[in-house]
């Protein structure tokens, strides 16, 4: 007897076309920013203290944000450069979320993302719905160009919460997040 099977009806003939159709590269839906340079130079820093205390509140007290981290650099070359910044720590939030925000001579690079409350300053976001308010390492990378000279790049921080510690006068000493062994690494021409 011989035994005939179609094998475009079984299942199994389908799985790699379906398997080939995942793994296919995706079509970017949005304009792609993109920058390259040689960036033979590596700066990176830290603080001296074990930790930083988070005292700014994001969406109450201008200007939104406060400094962690700030350093310069000296950008070379006769055009354009990109200037990496990455940034990692371990963060403590103790109620809704931290926001984090890496600039360059004032101006956030790119890599954050625009917030859903007042104020719409480009930021990260770290949220914390849990209750349990555990240290966990974040970390996040941003680029811009930058032109020849001295530039500055600062890490700036705020935290948001419908607690407000200047509610609260007798609770000592007030609940803040804390960043602990904070470090921006840069990578530049």
């Amino acid at each position: 007897m011989t035994r005939y099977t179609n094998r475009l009806t079984s299942p199994l003939a389908f799985a790699p076309l379906v398997l080939a159709a995942l793994l296919a590269p995706s079509v970017a839906r949005a304009e792609t920013i993109a920058c390259r340079s040689e960036a033979p130079i590596v700066k990176a820093v830290t603080i001296a203290e074990d930790y930083f205390q988070i005292k700014k509140l994001f969406q109450f007290e201008p200007p939104f944000l406060e400094p962690v981290l700030e350093t310069t650099i000296s950008v070379g070359g006769t055009g354009l450069s990109c200037v990496l910044a990455t940034f990692s720590t371990v963060v403590t939030p103790v109620d809704n979320y931290v926001v984090f925000q890496v600039t360059l001579d004032g101006v956030p690079m790119l890599g954050h993302t625009r917030t859903y409350v007042h104020p719409e300053i480009p930021v990260v976001i770290e949220t914390e719905e849990t209750d349990l308010n555990l240290p966990r390492l974040v970390a996040h990378q941003f680029f811009l160009r930058a032109s020849p000279g001295v530039h500055t790049v600062t890490v700036k921080a705020a935290w948001g919460s419908s607690f407000d510690p200047a509610a609260y006068p007798g609770l000592e000493p007030p609940l803040y997040p804390t960043v602990t062994a904070p470090v921006l690494s840069l990578q530049y021409r």
